[in-house]
């Protein structure tokens, strides 16, 4: 047998593996989670007791808590990420200024997220305790400000989840814009549209599958979020329609009662994953849906956006053809010549060009802010000792981070060991040995659907692999949920 051949099989052999993984996942989440889904079965999803001494669980408070959080850091995010991405495409200032702007709002995405939920108990609560009090004694006749502000509530939650998300959306929305072709702005402008219109009308509509894809995955990405939303939400058990009220969702459900569990409950938290993991699969996979069938959801915008667009002198002598895969799409550059008075163009383009400058510097601050407040508040501790001793005592000053660095050093060396040559070399399956196979498109499919799953889906998997089977916790447990988590990524 040749050497190309042989590795071909291992190429092909790593690319099964990936398959294997996905479905072990399921299976194992199944697996443990059937005690509770016999006993249970679907009023799990509908109610709302959670009582580990009687045996009662059910999980429609975090289900409630764990949508209305993501839906509505949603909301503020692309608004934000659209307009950030706006900003940092189209040339509204130097590249000089722009590239290194890019690299700080991305740097978001690298902020580990117990470092959002510290800097929202420590800094953000406190900052914005004065508009929770505001909101609760003027518009406490509105059910959503209807309960005194807590100091664990939604709210805040939702700010923080937000400016989580927002990388995401900014970048995907960012490269999709930069990757039109040219000719759009260019004949826009040749045809008198202003950039503003151009952007409006002729940019986004093209660019729609991949602005809606980011919003897709960033829901993806909040709603299995746990550390943050673990620290910030109250882990309150039942539902308020209150924003200042406390919640809970059920990533932070389970991170908060599994260490402690047993029996009957340790069924309940891997139902509860079963059921985040579902939730986030089809939320992926609707991503997915859009990405590969953009003319289905262009159509669709395409009537609604005639809703909203007062009447204009209409050219459509003009006409653009862009390629989208084997296909060809007509765009015409029609609606662009405003009825109105020039005054009126220019003025819309500044208070726009405003906006998008304003949402880029709120999430700017909101960095500077993060940073600072880490930096400041652990610069004094920044010496050999915080490198080199080993913990202090409860309640004792002094002492270092040695086992933590450790540990961490550890559990990313067994990562990668275990995960960098399975995803290379899947990679290079999926891209040259077995390119244009419907196997490898599945190969892709599936690291785009766990590259979505929450990162304590995995922590649970590599709890009943490892944990259960060797009786103890391990850094080769956490190896092994952090090089499922990295796989997709590689």
């Amino acid at each position: 047998m040749s050497n190309d051949r042989i590795f071909y099989i291992l190429t092909l052999l790593c690319a099964f593996g990936i398959v294997g993984i996905a479905v072990y996942i399921v299976a194992e989440l199944f697996w443990i989670a059937l005690p509770a889904m016999q006993k249970f079965g679907w009023q799990f999803l509908i109610t709302t007791e959670w009582n580990p001494v009687k045996n009662i669980y059910g999980i429609l408070p975090q289900i409630y808590g764990t949508l209305i959080s993501s839906l509505l850091a949603l909301l503020i995010a692309i608004p934000l990420g659209l307009g950030i991405a706006i900003f940092l495409s189209e040339s509204f200032l130097p590249r000089k200024i722009l590239v290194p702007i890019t690299f700080f709002v991305e740097l978001l995405a690298a902020i580990p997220s117990v470092v959002y939920g510290l800097w929202g108990i420590f800094v953000l609560i406190p900052k914005i305790k004065p508009l929770l009090d505001f909101l609760y004694n003027n518009f406490n006749w509105i059910p959503l400000f209807s309960t005194a502000p807590s100091t664990r509530a939604i709210l805040p939650t939702v700010i923080v989840l937000a400016m989580m998300i927002l990388p995401i959306i900014t970048a995907i929305s960012r490269n999709t814009l930069v990757s039109l072709p040219p000719e759009l702005r260019r004949d826009a402008f040749a045809l008198g549209a202003t950039r503003w219109e151009t952007i409006i009308y002729i940019l986004i509509p093209a660019g729609l599958s991949g602005i809606i894809s980011s919003g897709v995955l960033a829901l993806g990405r909040a709603l299995g979020e746990t550390m943050a939303t673990t620290m910030l939400i109250g882990n309150a058990n039942r539902i308020n329609v209150s924003l200042l009220a406390p919640g809970s969702t059920i990533a932070s459900l389970i991170a908060n009662e599994f260490s402690e569990s047993k029996g009957l409950q340790v069924s309940a938290l891997l139902y509860a994953a079963l059921v985040l993991m579902v939730l986030t699969f089809f939320v992926n996979a609707f991503a997915e849906f859009i990405i590969f069938r953009f003319h289905l959801i262009s159509n669709l915008f395409k009537n609604i956006k005639e809703l909203f667009i007062y009447p204009r002198v209409i050219n459509k002598h003009f006409q653009v053809e862009l390629a989208d895969n084997s296909s060809y799409q007509t765009i015409q550059l029609t609606d662009i010549y405003d009825t109105g008075s020039i005054l009126s163009r220019k003025l819309f383009s500044i208070v726009m060009t405003t906006v998008v400058m304003l949402a880029t510097l709120v999430t700017l601050l909101f960095l500077i802010s993060i940073l600072y407040s880490v930096i400041s508040n652990g610069m004094s501790r920044l010496d050999m000792a915080a490198f080199t001793q080993l913990p202090p005592p409860p309640l004792a000053n002094g002492g270092g981070l040695r086992n933590a660095i450790t540990g961490t050093l550890v559990v990313v060396g067994i990562s990668t060991v275990l995960s960098v040559p399975l995803g290379i070399l899947t990679a290079i399956y999926t891209c040259e040995l077995g390119k244009n196979t419907k196997f490898a498109s599945l190969i892709r499919f599936i690291t785009n659907i766990m590259s979505g799953v929450p990162s304590i889906i995995f922590g649970l998997v590599a709890y009943g692999l490892i944990v259960r089977n060797t009786g103890s916790f391990s850094a080769v447990a956490g190896g092994v949920a952090l090089a499922i988590l990295i796989l997709p990524i590689l």
